[in-house]
This record gives structure tokens, C-alpha cells and sequence, in this order.
């Protein structure tokens, strides 16, 4: 290898000019040359080897980082998710809590909202049966109730009457409407039927009155309404007894 490489030097520096004075170029041992490019040829297919050899571990070593890589976020994924259901498992109680007392606090605040409204349903419903009770013992007495004081019955109906109107005026204020059951259909989500009559001239189902007045506040219904609703009057039953023969032997 030294000879070659002496040899390719002394070419190389006295080339260009054997070749513009027509001087010899060195003189080489032919037989050392090949030896020396064998050897050269040798050294690079073993250089060659080693390069793949060395390409194969770097591939092999850049694989096992990733495969490793690939674990490590494997196992960070999994630690995340196990750390998480430890959170929420300890975490569980808390939020246990905190529904009840959230809870208990919207009831605590709703209470006093509640009996009002619940005192005020209360009231309208007793003045008008009051009312109703008036008018009709108003009716019994006939000609009696003129030996009554002049205009005191009519003067308890305006009682009766100008105390709903307040009390009908502060449910409104509080955004509570009456649901208005009497002639329509019955209705499930605000209505409740307490009484049936049987009737023919109207569909089944229908409201016929109010035995206990409704509540909504909005969508939200406060209290349902009791009401008598129609149902189908049941058919007689048939008669199937055979008449009797007529012409009996006698």
C-alpha cells in the first residue's frame, strides 16, 4: 500500500509535466502495484462489511429505540389512566357530597318558595269553596234569605271575590298561572282524574270540571289539577234469555 501510494504521489506531481516535455513518467513496479490494488481491494470490501455491518446496527439500535419509545408511551399512557381512576375513585366521596349539599341547598332555598306558594294555592281553594258554599246556601234559603239584611249575601260574594283577585295577583307575580282544565281534554302531565262520570254527549276523556285547581309556573307544573272527566257510559246488558214458545201444546 506505502509503494502504491509513493507511486500515485510521484505521478501525480510530475504528470502534467512529463506530458508537456515528453519526460518518461516514473517508473513502476507492475507486479507491486497489483499486489498493492488487491490489497486496496481487500481493504475496501472489508470497509464495505463494515459499513453494512455498521448500517445494520444503527438500524437495528434506531428500532430498539423506537419499540422502546413506543413502550415508554405505553406505559405514561397507562400511568395516566391508572393515576386518573385513583383520582376519581378518591375524588368519588367528594363529589358525593357535594351533590348532597348542593342539593340540600337548593331545597333549603326553595322551601320558604314552597310554602308560600303552597299557602296561597291553600287559600284561593278555600275561598272558593267558600264562595261556592255561600252561593249555594244562598239558593236553599229561597224566599227566607229576605229576612236576611239587605245585600249581605251579595256583599260576602264581593269579599269572597276581591280576596282571589289579590290572591290570583300574587301567584301571577310569582309567575304561577292556573291551568285551565274545564271543557278540554284531559291531559296527563298537568291534570289528575280524581272522579268519572259516564256521558254519551261528549268524548271520553274530557274535563268536566275542577274538583282541585292546577298550578304551572312556566313549563314547570306545581301542582296538578284534580278534575271529573267523561268515560263511555257501559251498555246494558243484553238479554238472552229465549222468549217463550208460543203455541204450547195444551
Amino acid at each position: 500500500m506505502d509503494t502504491l501510494r509513493q507511486w500515485l504521489l510521484e505521478f501525480e506531481e510530475c504528470g502534467g509535466e512529463a506530458e508537456e516535455n515528453g519526460a518518461d513518467l516514473p517508473a513502476a513496479d507492475l507486479h507491486s502495484i497489483a499486489a498493492e490494488l488487491a490489497a486496496l481491494r481487500g481493504e475496501v470490501r472489508l470497509e464495505s462489511r463494515g459499513s453494512k455491518t455498521a448500517r445494520e446496527k444503527m438500524d437495528q439500535a434506531a428500532e430498539s429505540f423506537r419499540e422502546g419509545l413506543g413502550t415508554l408511551q405505553d406505559g405514561l399512557m397507562a400511568s395516566r389512566e391508572h393515576l386518573e381512576a385513583s383520582l376519581l375513585r378518591a375524588l368519588a366521596p367528594l363529589l358525593r357530597e357535594r351533590d348532597r349539599l348542593r342539593d340540600e341547598l337548593r331545597i333549603a332555598r326553595e322551601e320558604p318558595a314552597r310554602r308560600l306558594l303552597e299557602g296561597l294555592m291553600d287559600a284561593v281553594d278555600t275561598l272558593r269553596r267558600s264562595r261556592d258554599a255561600t252561593e249555594r246556601a244562598h239558593r236553599r234559603l229561597r224566599w227566607r234569605s229576605r229576612l236576611l239584611p239587605p245585600g249581605l249575601i251579595a256583599g260576602l260574594i264581593d269579599g269572597y271575590d276581591m280576596a282571589l283577585r289579590k290572591l290570583e295577583a300574587s301567584l301571577a307575580d310569582l309567575g304561577v298561572e292556573e291551568i285551565l282544565c274545564e271543557g278540554s281534554d284531559f291531559d296527563p302531565s298537568g291534570m289528575r282524574t280524581v272522579e268519572t262520570e259516564p256521558r254519551s254527549d261528549v268524548p271520553a276523556g274530557r274535563v268536566l270540571g275542577v274538583i282541585r285547581a292546577g298550578y304551572r309556573r312556566g313549563q314547570t307544573v306545581v301542582r296538578p289539577a284534580e278534575v271529573r272527566t267523561a268515560v263511555a257510559p257501559v251498555p246494558p246488558a243484553a238479554d238472552w234469555r229465549q222468549p217463550e214458545a208460543k203455541g204450547r201444546n195444551r
